[in-house]
């Protein structure tokens, strides 16, 4: 199993995290999903900034 590390946020923020992610999802699942997703709009949006 992978080593894990705690990290902190606010509840609030626990809570959007809570009602996006999947039934089974974990907190680690969704946010690695999201960051995934961030990457793939941060690299079209560059992509399309060398057309302009």
């Amino acid at each position: 199993m992978l080593k894990t590390v705690p990290i902190k946020v606010r509840r609030e923020t626990r809570d959007r995290l809570h009602a996006v992610k999947n039934p089974g999802q974990t907190l680690d699942g969704i946010i690695t999903q999201m960051i995934d997703l961030w990457e793939k709009v941060k690299e079209e949006a560059a992509r399309l900034e060398k057309r302009s």
